[in-house]
C-alpha cells in the first residue's frame, strides 16, 4: 500500500502566522518608529486565530517537507520571500 502524499498547509500556516506577526509589528513601528509592550501584545492578540492553526499542525512539518512537488516548492518559496520582505519592511531594509 502506497502511502498518501502529505500537502503542505501546515507549514503555509506556521509561515503565514509569522509572516502576520511581522507585518503587525511593522504597522506598529510605523507611528513613532518604536513598538512598546502595548503594541507587542496588540500584535499577538490580533493573529491569535493564526497563531492556534500554526501550533496546533507544526508537528506535522516534517513529514510535509519530506516529499514536496514543483508546486508546493514553489509556494514555500513564496511564502517565505512574503516572510523576508515582511522583516525587512520591520527592519527598513531597502533594496
Amino acid at each position: 500500500m502506497s502511502e498518501e502524499k502529505k500537502g503542505i498547509e501546515e507549514t503555509l500556516d506556521v509561515l503565514e502566522f509569522l509572516t502576520d506577526c511581522i507585518e503587525s509589528l511593522a504597522e506598529a513601528k510605523k507611528n513613532d518608529g518604536k513598538i512598546d509592550l502595548a503594541e507587542w501584545a496588540k500584535a499577538g492578540l490580533a493573529n491569535v486565530p493564526s497563531g492556534f492553526s500554526a501550533i496546533k499542525g507544526a508537528d506535522q512539518i516534517d513529514d510535509e517537507l519530506k516529499d514536496l512537488d514543483d508546486e508546493e516548492k514553489n509556494k514555500l518559496i513564496g511564502s517565505g520571500l512574503d516572510l523576508a520582505a515582511s522583516v525587512m519592511n520591520l527592519l527598513g531594509i531597502k533594496l
